[in-house]
């Protein structure tokens, strides 16, 4: 006899459906085994060191070990059967609606909102990952690879429903770390099919509008001087460039903005 399970273990079968009473709340806990006692001692291995299932793990928290008593519901023959008994005794028992299951179908995670404790455990897996260069190396080598081969595109009704979601949706300032981090992540990285796919395209007066409110008072940096510096259009798109301009009025703020540049009047 285990002194932790209290229960008779040569009587327990090998396999099947058990469950885990809080006898102050009468809530319970359904799962399934192949190695059902095992599968309890796994339990208190991890209820110990604080790594329980969330609901379980905070109950257990509140009330100590001697709250808890553990028994099998129905033994099992056959493997395929697991899952839809386990199904059968968390519906039957409301161990997800009233007990300490946390999810009310088995391995389908639709509608699983996370507890705080849940929470919690994930921020901490993720800084800890943060925090590993080999992972942060393997992680940009995934996504440099998946974009390099990805060919899907998001359709407009996409796009749209995308920017509807996120307008109003208010964001503090990036961190210099945050920026830094973007910018190496995306270093070397040329969307070639959105190159191709928007050569040609003529932009309407809305998004050029959007493009000079965005660009006006941007300074250039050093490097980006660098990079022009010396340049000289070819013919062909100086002809492009006059033949664009032809015909277009002179506004009062295109007028000021060539004083600024040649730091003379146009006349």
């Amino acid at each position: 006899m285990s002194k932790d399970a209290q229960i008779a273990w040569p009587s327990v079968p090998e396999m099947g459906i058990y469950a885990i009473r809080c006898k102050i709340t009468d809530q319970v806990y359904v799962g399934q085994s192949r190695r059902i006692r095992g599968r309890w001692e796994n339990h208190l291995a991890d209820l110990k060191m604080g790594k329980g299932c969330p609901k379980l793990q905070v109950a257990w928290d509140q009330y100590g070990k001697e709250a808890f008593e553990f028994s099998v519901l129905e033994e099992v023959f056959d493997l395929d059967m697991l899952t839809p008994r386990e199904q059968f005794y968390i519906d039957s028992l409301r161990a997800a609606s009233d007990g300490l299951n946390t999810l009310f179908r088995v391995g389908f995670l639709k509608g699983y909102i996370p507890c705080d404790l849940t929470k919690q455990r994930i921020g901490a897996a993720t800084r800890k990952r943060a925090k590993d260069p080999e992972y942060a190396a393997h992680m940009s080598e995934v996504l440099k690879k998946a974009r390099a081969e990805s060919s899907y595109r998001h359709t407009p009704e996409h796009c749209q429903r995308i920017s509807l979601a996120q307008r109003g949706v208010l964001r503090g300032p990036l961190t210099e770390a945050h920026r830094l981090a973007i910018a190496v992540g995306h270093a070397g990285f040329v969307p070639k099919a959105a190159i191709e796919s928007n050569k040609g395209r003529p932009c309407s007066e809305e998004t050029r509008s959007k493009i000079g409110l965005a660009n006006r008072g941007r300074k250039w940096t050093p490097e980006q001087r660098s990079r022009i510096t010396g340049r000289k259009a070819s013919s062909e798109t100086l002809q492009k460039m006059s033949a664009a301009r032809k015909g277009v009025p002179w506004t009062p703020a295109r007028r000021e903005a060539q004083k600024l540049k040649r730091g003379a009047s146009c006349g």
